[in-house]
């Protein structure tokens, strides 16, 4: 008997019968291209309504699947009718837990068929399912004729919609200096804009320039046609960081750096961020700010750029990079939690958070800017340890579970409650540990790290949230992408959508971002691949 997917699947590809590849070649200013979109600031508008609520273990909304041979952790990015991924070279045994080489992969975005991958080797090994970065990270980009894929262990390559060759660059990413050793995180995803292509490398040793410190990283832009290096930025990057690109009001195209601080003694210096002039790499301007663990997206606009220190909102005049304020995301907010006893939610104005012992931590890389408001999810103390730290009087992260939004004019902090899971009977999951899978899609476990079997509410680096029109999206490690109404008056249940899961809870992860695009959805886990379609 066929299943449903599988009808689907037929009936779509005999629509589609005489696909191929040379007829789908789109402009390079299309939102899907790279996965930022098409004003690099990762939100986009459309006059199609997006899809905001599905759930694969249930079929609902589910136009086709695709199996992945391997995991892997980067977006998805479409270029007419192909799709474009990359996953890590596929594992047959049971002891392979690390890795260098990953597959670009091309897919019909309408039926789901693979069209062809092609091996990218790298030299620096990562983690194959690893709650941080491995060397599938970096999202592939396009100008409708060509792709660029990098992979993060040390190689960017540029082929044609046909996966034919057309240069490729390697380089050799930094694991060790002197006696620290880094784990693999490499966070940074790439940028392309007119004829240049950006990557993030460290200076080498043998090739240092005036200016530019040995084995710290930089911004470097290649000729997306040739490979040729254009230009290095002065300006170092924590290579923990994921530089943003934007426009300022004078209309220069700039990305912004950051440095992070201690995480691992990684050396790049001053802690802070800088504004690079992607034209001509001088720093537009450069912020000496202080750092600690800075795990985020170097979030900015015109008007505004947005640090994060010890529970507070560094709030920088993007003309010039000096602070204008700061904002506690702990004192006098507004909470609204669900109370389980009391079937219901409830929302507490004034609060201190401090006073309930509660320490807000935005989650890694989950901030997001539009306009003047500043969100994020916030990071959570382990359900093993919550108990003991609340006996013993000390501190827990939160609020429990919740997404957060900051009026940067106003600065009036809201947070809201969500639900971890959906049961069977569509009731709500609250304040329990969902755990990830850790199983590619033969069933083998290729996990070295087991925290890679933890939810995305606690350490690990998340997918890059985005925004389509009104509707925000928040993907975390466990499968489960959270949906919220941006244009929403007030920052509660009203502004919680919809929570959507990938497949059977506990056995499903992901570190990549959706592609919403018209009235679909392209998402992925590390065993499979998904078009999403509102019935």
């Amino acid at each position: 008997m066929f299943s449903h997917f599988t009808i689907k699947i037929v009936l779509v590809g005999l629509c589609c019968s005489f696909f191929t590849c040379a007829n789908h070649v789109q402009t390079n200013d299309n939102p899907t291209s790279q996965p930022a979109g098409a004003n690099y600031k990762w939100w986009s508008t459309q006059k199609e309504k997006e899809v905001t609520k599905w759930s694969v273990r249930k079929d609902e909304n589910i136009l086709w699947k695709a199996p992945l041979e391997e995991t892997g952790q980067n977006g998805i990015i479409k270029v007419g009718d192909l799709l474009f991924l990359s996953i890590m070279k596929p594992v047959y045994d049971t002891i392979t837990k690390r890795g260098s080489d990953i597959l670009a992969l091309c897919y019909n975005a309408k039926t789901g068929e693979k069209l062809w991958q092609k091996k990218i080797t790298g030299e620096t090994e990562s983690l194959y399912m690893y709650g941080f970065s491995n060397s599938s990270s970096p999202t592939p980009v396009s100008d409708g004729k060509k792709v660029w894929f990098i992979n993060a262990s040390g190689k960017v390559v540029c082929f044609d919609l046909e996966g034919n060759v057309i240069w490729e660059r390697s380089w050799t990413p930094i694991s060790k200096l002197g006696d620290i050793i880094f784990p693999f995180n490499k966070q940074y995803e790439p940028i392309l804009y007119k004829n240049i292509l950006i990557n993030v490398e460290p200076e080498p040793v043998e090739e240092a320039t005036e200016g530019r410190n040995p084995n710290w990283h930089y911004l470097v832009a290649l000729d997306k046609d040739t490979g040729e290096v254009l230009w290095k930025s002065k300006a170092a990057v924590g290579h923990y960081s994921t530089p943003i690109m934007g426009k300022t009001k004078d209309g220069k195209y700039g990305v912004m750096v950051a440095r992070i601080g201690s995480a691992h003694q990684v050396p790049e210096k001053p802690y802070g961020y800088s504004l690079v002039n992607i034209e001509n790499s001088e720093t537009i301007w450069e912020a000496e700010l202080p750092a600690r663990d800075f795990f985020y997206n170097s979030t900015w606009n015109e008007k505004y750029t947005v640090w994060i220190y010890e529970g507070k909102l560094y709030v920088l005049d993007t003309d010039t990079g000096k602070k204008i304020k700061e904002i506690s995301l702990s004192d006098n907010v507004i909470v609204s939690e669900y109370s389980e006893e009391k079937k219901q939610y409830i929302k507490q104005s004034n609060v201190n958070l401090n006073d309930q012992n509660i320490e807000v931590v935005p989650n890694f890389y989950s901030n997001f800017m539009k306009g003047d408001y500043y969100y994020f999810m916030t990071l959570q103390t382990h359900p093993d340890h919550l108990e003991k730290r609340i006996v013993s009087g000390q501190t827990i992260k939160g609020p429990h579970y919740s997404a957060a939004r900051v009026n940067l004019n106003t600065n009036v902090v809201e947070y809201v409650e969500v639900p971890v899971d959906i049961d069977n009977d569509k009731h709500p999951v609250w304040r329990k540990l969902i755990r990830s899978g850790t199983t590619n899609s033969r069933g083998i476990d290729v996990a070295e790290d087991r925290r890679g079997t933890l939810n995305g509410w606690f350490r690990c680096f998340n997918a890059n949230p985005l925004a389509v029109n009104s509707t925000l999206y928040f993907t975390l490690e466990n499968g489960m992408t959270y949906t919220f109404d941006l244009s929403a008056t007030n920052w509660d249940k009203n502004a919680f959508i919809s929570l959507n899961d990938m497949g059977e809870s506990g056995t499903m992860r992901t570190l990549s971002h959706p592609l919403v695009i018209g009235d679909k959805v392209f998402h992925r886990t590390a065993q499979a691949l998904f078009c999403i379609q509102e019935d």
